[in-house]
């Protein structure tokens, strides 16, 4: 799969955990809200730059090269696991605040998997970190 489509895959999946409108959504990633419709449509070629291609996907983490990282369970990827699962049973939602680059962000996202019952956000705007 190719970048654009996988980063179109992605803009339609982040918009899934965005809770403002299509047109808010779009101005979110720097993207007219007419553009972000026709790529509702299924539309990727000549809409946008690649440039802004490349921007997207960074946003959104996409990955370019197959170079993906390995899962370790480490003490910040169990913290965070048990914290989701806690959210979880208990119909809760938390805020995971820690140092920058420590993999908080990886580990939920690795942990939510295709459970679509958690969700999580990492900007204002969003759905609550997880729901039942």
């Amino acid at each position: 799969m190719n970048l654009k489509r996988k980063s179109a895959k992605s803009i339609l999946e982040d918009r899934e955990n965005y809770g403002g409108s299509d047109s808010d959504y779009a101005k979110s990633i720097n993207l007219k809200p007419a553009i972000f419709s026709r790529l509702k449509k299924g539309e990727i070629e000549k809409i946008i730059s690649d440039t802004q291609w490349l921007v997207i996907a960074h946003q959104l983490g996409v990955q370019v090269r197959d170079n993906a990282w390995k899962v370790a369970r480490t003490k910040i990827y169990v913290e965070v696991e048990d914290a989701l699962n806690f959210c979880q049973q208990y119909s809760k939602a938390m805020i995971l605040v820690d140092d920058c680059g420590i993999g908080k962000t990886f580990c939920a996202k690795h942990i939510r998997g295709n459970n679509s019952a958690r969700t999580y956000t990492t900007t204002k705007e969003r759905k609550p970190l997880l729901t039942p």
